[in-house]
């Protein structure tokens, strides 16, 4: 049973100016915990960005990131530092290196199992497609 509504909202690029450190994904690699570690360890140095898209919501949002699991602990502590309220933070198993748009689709369902999605909110064109073919309103940032 749905308890309550909830707006989907995506991290880096979206929310959090990761432009910065995207020189840090290693090109040589393949799709891997290794290729984007760097990247994904210097997170907490990003500054806000759409700020808007959180403190704006009429419902609680879902953070639902591509970060893998490891990097929660680090997340959480940005988000607070920078007041960045959410009901849940949803991220990619340590394992897990399906494409975004596929782990995001899997994600939904398990999000959909306890919520109602107001809206979905995603930097990659890729990802608003997915949640569109999937019945969500969802804006590209």
């Amino acid at each position: 049973m749905k308890s309550n509504r909830v707006r989907i909202v995506d991290l880096d690029s979206t929310v959090s100016d990761d432009y910065w450190r995207l020189w840090m994904i290693d090109p040589k690699e393949p799709d891997s915990v290794a290729k984007y570690h760097t990247y994904h360890i210097h997170c907490d140095l990003d500054r806000v960005i759409n700020r808007h898209i959180v403190d704006d919501s009429p419902v609680p949002v879902v953070f639902l990131t591509a970060r893998p699991e490891y990097m929660r602990r680090k997340t959480a502590q940005w988000l607070k530092e920078h007041n960045l309220s959410y009901e849940a933070l949803v991220m990619r198993g340590n394992d897990d290196h399906t494409p975004s748009p596929e782990m995001k689709r899997n994600a939904l369902s398990q999000i959909r199992r306890l919520f109602e999605i107001e809206r979905a909110y995603d930097d990659r064109k890729d990802v608003v497609q997915m949640f569109r073919a999937n019945g969500v309103e969802a804006v590209l940032v």
